[in-house]
């Protein structure tokens, strides 16, 4: 076999010796000598690729919030934010040219390349709608404006690219509904008989068979509603004194974080870890840390590692960012170290690639800034990812296809 050139004729037609990337590139492990060059360099693409957690093919993450820039009259004006996360190409800023309002994300839900993100703008409600994965946005709040005039949507999902369920309300001061769309958000309807959910607006919502599980937390507890397609009926077990600030469901468990001792006689109150499975009692774990701990948000990448997020206030400072997780499904949490220098701040939202993978937002407190931390075990460590609004923005969720 000949061996491969080692020079070629640079444009000043010079002979110059070859890069080892050419050298591998055209020789094929030609010669002995070759060989071990050019399988470390492929081996270190190989090892970059695979040490990457998002680097399977056609797996994506999006982060949604707002975004804080100058208006045309040079003021400071909240716009929806979509940032999008790649195998190719890393995090990168979605441009959303269509929504000309001011206006916020509060939430999204992914299948396939479909994704649909939920939010409100000057004026009314924001729903957006993505066909390629999160790439490109259409508004597509005007049917849902249509069929559900005055509504806000609180929180939705999917179980494909045509059936949707959104929980929406007027304000704050009325009962919320649960709305279906079999079109692909087209057109929507009441789900069953509709009428109020509960009078506040923290919600989870997850597929049942053919159907979805909505939980609610308001001023008399939490409680599980399920609507199977016919009706939607109350799961027995509900009035627990837990007031609940996020929902996560994992396998046929509920899980909620917030606050408990809201009762008649003024029980204590202080932040929880607890969960259900529907026509149980829930319960759970009692978080004391600090001054005062406030739990927001929580998510499950598998049956067994779970990660909530939230404050702590420790000496009378302001609140630190603070994450707990659990590698037991729930039975014991611990709090984990977080990169130095974060500053007053607390987890928004936490999402997931893979259980290995696992992403945390930490907004500013006081401040406009979104950073970013991200674990490749499962929880147990973190590192600060450059985000590109950490001056000028707040992520407030993350979903994952």
């Amino acid at each position: 076999m000949r061996p491969a050139a080692t020079s070629r004729v640079d444009d000043h037609g010079k002979a110059v010796p070859k890069t080892d990337d050419e050298l591998c590139q055209v020789s094929l492990f030609r010669t002995r000598s070759l060989a071990r060059t050019c399988v470390v360099m492929v081996m270190a693409s190989v090892l970059y690729l695979l040490g990457s957690p998002e680097s399977v093919r056609g797996e994506t993450m999006l982060a949604v919030g707002s975004l804080y820039a100058p208006d045309a009259r040079g003021e400071v004006a909240s716009k929806p934010l979509v940032l999008r996360l790649a195998a190719e190409s890393g995090w990168s800023l979605v441009p959303l040219d269509t929504v000309l309002d001011a206006g916020a994300l509060m939430t999204a839900t992914m299948v396939g390349e479909n994704a649909f993100a939920f939010g409100v703008r000057a004026g009314g409600p924001l729903i957006l709608k993505s066909n390629d994965a999160g790439q490109t946005w259409v508004d597509v709040t005007g049917s849902f404006e249509y069929y559900a005039p005055g509504q806000t949507p609180l929180a939705g999902i999917f179980s494909d690219d045509q059936v949707g369920w959104v929980v929406a309300q007027v304000g704050f001061g009325s009962g919320p509904n649960l709305f279906v769309t079999e079109d692909g958000g087209g057109s929507w309807r009441l789900a069953g008989e509709g009428g109020p959910l509960v009078a506040r607006g923290i919600f989870g919502l997850r597929l049942v068979g053919a159907g979805v599980q909505v939980a609610a937390s308001g001023p008399t507890g939490t409680s599980l509603r399920t609507f199977d397609g016919l009706q939607l009926r109350v799961e027995p077990g509900e009035g627990t004194h837990l007031r609940a600030a996020a929902f996560a469901a994992s396998g046929d468990r509920w899980w909620a974080v917030g606050r408990e001792g809201w009762t008649p006689d003024g029980g204590p109150d202080v932040a929880t870890i607890q969960s259900s499975v529907p026509g149980q009692p829930w319960g759970g774990t009692r978080i004391e840390l600090g001054e005062r701990v406030d739990l927001n948000s929580i998510k499950f990448c598998d049956p067994a590692h779970g990660v909530v997020g939230g404050s702590v206030v420790l000496g009378g400072r302001d609140p630190d960012a603070l994450l707990l997780t659990t590698a037991d499904g729930g039975g014991a949490w611990r709090q984990v170290d977080l990169p130095s220098g974060l500053g007053p701040s607390r987890i928004g939202g936490l999402g997931c690639v893979d259980p290995e993978s696992v992403w945390a937002a930490v907004n500013r407190v006081g401040e406009a800034g979104s950073m970013l931390l991200h674990s490749t075990d499962r929880g147990s460590s973190w590192a600060q990812i450059p985000s590109m609004v950490e001056t000028n923005g707040r992520i407030r969720a993350f979903t994952h296809n």
